[in-house]
């Protein structure tokens, strides 16, 4: 397998920057996800680094190799789409075998590479069907035994699992990390969905306007987004952003705002002066937001005070939707404690685990 390298990958389509100025390191053997937005290039970055879309400026290189004008038949990558890609008129065997076929592998490697390919994604018996008598998560397995027969240095994979439905997603999330596992594979994947790329990636790089926003290994970046769109795009339901205001009082700080008046901890907290009296966002996840079924005492400096608009039941968890002056917030709780709608009750915030971030460049303070 193979490490890949880009440096300063830049892709226009007319006046539209759909990547910019990428500099990317995938390490050998790691499995590390894109994970972005609609639009946000990630798949474009994809297409790049299998020599499907020309660079518009940058380097990409495969095992210390440029590959910037190789073609993409030369570059021994195997690419898995969303579409799956399979020829309805060949079986399942035929499929898998195509391109090495085309290559002029001879019978006998061909077959044996397709039986050990089957034989791990449990195809074996499926050898003789057509794709029109599979499943959908069968036909993604085809697509999947078509990449491994090639023994590629990288495997892309292009939103695999967008057509199946959430519980086949589900398993097929676990096979594609034993197989990467049995593998050892450099793989690139591109989603959208966050728990797919929190399952699966060694590392996740988060995308937005063709620009990388984060890296680090899931818990790394869920825990401590670099800037505003990482951390409002992470998570379900989505991080509450608060517009708020740092002051000053008795040699402590406070973080006021409508409706809000919490005391910063002394510790981990690691706040220049110079951003005292500035407002800032203060992002808070509903996880870490407990209803209290109770009024606020105003000594109480973990707490607010909200009216509850209603609450969205989850299975085991519920999702309370409620206000604070003007600004609507969410937190979590027990079902079985989930409080009644149109009532003022208090909400104790984790302040340990709060955010702040500069609303200007949209970076976190620490």
């Amino acid at each position: 397998m193979a490490r890949v390298l880009l440096k300063g990958v830049t892709k226009t389509f007319g006046k539209t920057i759909a990547v910019n100025h990428v500099d990317l390191e995938v390490p050998d053997k790691r499995f590390i996800v894109l994970l972005g937005p609609s639009g946000c290039g990630k798949t474009t970055l994809l297409r790049l680094v299998a020599g499907l879309e020309e660079l518009s400026s940058g380097e990409i290189y495969i095992d210390n190799r440029q590959v910037n004008h190789v073609p993409a038949k030369d570059r021994n990558i195997a690419m898995v789409f969303q579409s799956y890609a399979l020829y309805p008129h060949m079986n399942v065997y035929q499929n898998m075998a195509i391109g090495l076929r085309l290559r002029k592998f001879n019978k006998r490697e061909i077959v044996e590479r397709v039986r050990s390919a089957a034989e791990m994604l449990g195809l074996t018996g499926l050898l003789d069907r057509k794709p029109a008598a599979l499943s959908g998560g069968e036909r993604q397995r085809v697509a999947m035994g078509r990449a491994i027969v090639r023994k590629p240095d990288v495997f892309l994979f292009d939103e695999p699992l967008s057509n199946l439905d959430a519980k086949l997603r589900v398993r097929m999330r676990a096979e594609i990390k034993q197989l990467h596992g049995r593998l050892e594979a450099t793989i690139i994947y591109v989603t959208h969905d966050q728990v797919e790329a929190m399952t699966l990636a060694d590392e996740i790089v988060v995308m937005n306007k063709g620009t990388l926003m984060q890296r680090g290994t899931p818990l790394e970046v869920f825990r401590k987004p670099q800037n505003l769109f990482v951390a409002g795009f992470l998570g379900s339901p989505a991080m509450n952003l608060l517009n708020i205001r740092l002051v000053k009082m008795d040699g402590l700080l406070r973080i006021r705002g409508e409706g809000i008046d919490l005391a910063l901890p002394e510790k981990g907290f690691p706040i220049p002066d110079r951003w005292i009296g500035r407002e800032l966002v203060l992002g808070a996840r509903p996880e870490n937001i407990h209803p209290s079924l109770e009024k606020v005492s105003q000594q109480v400096d973990r707490q607010l005070e909200g009216l509850v608009d209603f609450c969205e039941p989850l299975g085991s968890e519920t999702v309370i939707h409620f206000r604070v002056g003007g600004q609507e917030l969410l937190a979590m709780c027990d079902s079985d404690s989930a409080p009644v709608m149109n009532r003022r009750i208090g909400f104790s915030i984790e302040m340990e685990k709060i955010h702040l971030f500069d609303p200007a460049s949209g970076s976190a303070l620490f």
